[in-house]
């Protein structure tokens, strides 16, 4: 089976895709069992004023297998997912079987240069403009393999501006709250972190971030693959609904609030010292 680009068609009057770029949250947290990924659901584009809408859907699922979740300008990341989703079909056709971790970046990677040249280059020689800045989304690619009764998790951040697959082996984050969201995820996540907890943790940064950024808001949006059964892999590919991530929310808000706002203002006071925060920790 040949490969072939697709493209999504844009139909849109000029003008409608000058938005402010890559106006959003969206966060990846690497679990010893699975993979969390967050976002808000806030969009801002152009229409003679600048406007937003607080109902996108950032994140894709694709065959239980695939997470993506976008920042950028919509129709770019529809593009990107699609584009991303047909070289995976085109070549589990071909090889038919499912890709492992090296297969799966090795195709995100040819259908990424694939609209580099669409956008970038062939776009840019039609047109007769030199605008290298016009496709720059950026999106989350996180997937499982299942091999030899094990599980493996990976997860890249997919550059549509070069084309670039950069590995995650922890937790990343971009957007216009990426800086915000890198700050808290440094203090919250740990290497033993499993998907109960990393799901707390991406509700709690997505939240924290809609506080702080204009440009970021809407409802929290969830995905998760997770390992449900060690014996026999199973993975289950989840959507948390509003009900669930606000009951989580009501949760952890109140108490890792109280961290920030009674033991950090006590430390800075001198109130406790280490040997009274390890007692409290019960850290050695």
């Amino acid at each position: 089976m040949k490969k072939k680009t697709i493209i999504c068609p844009i139909k849109y009057r000029h003008g409608y895709l000058k938005v402010k770029p890559l106006t959003t949250i969206i966060v990846g947290i690497k679990c010893l069992d699975g993979v969390v990924v967050a976002s808000d659901s806030q969009s801002e584009f152009g229409r003679g004023v600048d406007v937003k809408r607080l109902n996108a859907n950032k994140i894709t699922t694709f065959d239980s297998r695939y997470i993506f979740a976008g920042a950028g300008i919509l129709a770019h990341i529809r593009t990107l997912v699609e584009n991303v989703t047909f070289y995976i079909q085109n070549q589990e056709a071909q090889q038919r079987s499912q890709l492992n971790k090296d297969e799966a970046e090795k195709v995100a990677e040819q259908a990424l240069w694939a609209l580099v040249k669409h956008y970038h280059v062939d776009r840019s020689n039609v047109l007769g403009v030199t605008d290298r800045e016009y496709f720059t989304p950026i999106t989350i690619f996180a997937g499982r393999h299942i091999a030899e009764n094990s599980v493996n998790y990976y997860m890249y951040f997919l550059h549509g501006a070069d084309g670039t697959v950069e590995p995650v082996d922890d937790y990343g984050a971009a957007g216009s709250g990426a800086a915000y969201a890198e700050l808290l995820l440094k203090s919250l996540y740990s290497e033993n972190i499993m998907v109960d907890e990393g799901i707390k943790v991406g509700i709690y940064i997505i939240e924290e971030v809609k506080s702080i950024d204009p440009h970021c808001g809407g409802d929290t949006q969830v995905a998760v693959l997770k390992t449900i059964s060690q014996s026999e892999p199973q993975v289950s590919l989840r959507i948390l609904n509003k009900t669930e991530i606000d009951t989580i929310l009501r949760e952890v808000k109140p108490k890792l609030d109280l961290v920030r706002t009674e033991l950090v203002t006590k430390i800075l006071k001198g109130d406790l010292d280490e040997n009274k925060i390890r007692g409290i920790t019960g850290s050695s």
